[in-house]
Parts: structure tokens; sequence; C-alpha cells
């Protein structure tokens, strides 16, 4: 990654660090949608690439654009925003939500696709 992506990606990463910013963000449908599938690529991202790099060594596929860069931004991103979703509790109290421990909400959409796909 070059410098103004990583600039980029820990700017919206601290912003989306903020309970407040994720929370009321998140009283929508649309950005929790989001959040799932920026989730669910920064943690599952590695296997496709790794992936297609196997591919594209071997000679099987030509060569694919790298989506390495794209994938770290992503995850830069979702580890504030799995921190500020995990820390609801101090902006929510009131209408009934908690805090959450970090890892668990930085693995959420796995492990919502898990029990949706095999429950």
């Amino acid at each position: 990654m070059n410098r103004k992506q990583w600039i980029v990606s820990l700017v919206a990463s601290g912003v989306l660090a903020i309970p407040v910013v994720t929370f009321v963000s998140a009283l929508v449908v649309f950005p929790i949608l989001f959040y799932g599938v920026l989730g669910l690529f920064a943690v599952l991202g590695w296997v496709p690439l790794l992936f297609a790099k196997q591919l594209e060594r071997w000679w099987m596929v030509p060569k694919v654009v790298d989506y390495t860069a794209r994938w770290q931004m992503c995850l830069v991103i979702w580890a504030g925003c799995a921190f500020g979703l995990s820390r609801w509790g101090d902006v929510g109290s009131s209408m009934g939500a908690k805090n959450e421990p970090y890892f668990r909400m930085f693995f959420a959409p796995v492990r919502m696709l898990t029990s949706y796909l095999f429950a």
C-alpha cells in the first residue's frame, strides 16, 4: 500500500472506532450491511487471495489484479470499526446496548454467516 492509502485507511478506522459513529450509523440497515460485508472481506479475504496467487503461480489464470493492498485497507478499517461496535454499551446503554469483547466482535460476521449456513 502506498502512503495515501495508509492514511485514508487509518483515518477511516479512527472515525469508525468512535462508538457514537458506529452506533448512530448502524441504526439504519445499509451501514450495518456494509459493516458485515467489510468484516467478511477483512476476516476471510485472505483465502481467495491465496487461492488466486497459487493459480497465478501455476500459470492456470492470467495475471490478476493484486487485491492485497485493498484487503489490507479493509482489514485496518474493520479493526477500527470492530472496536467501535464492541463499545456500543458506552453509548447506547439507555437503549439496552451492552459492550462485547473485541475479538468476538471482530469475528462476528464469520460467526453469523456460519450460524446462518449451518444452523
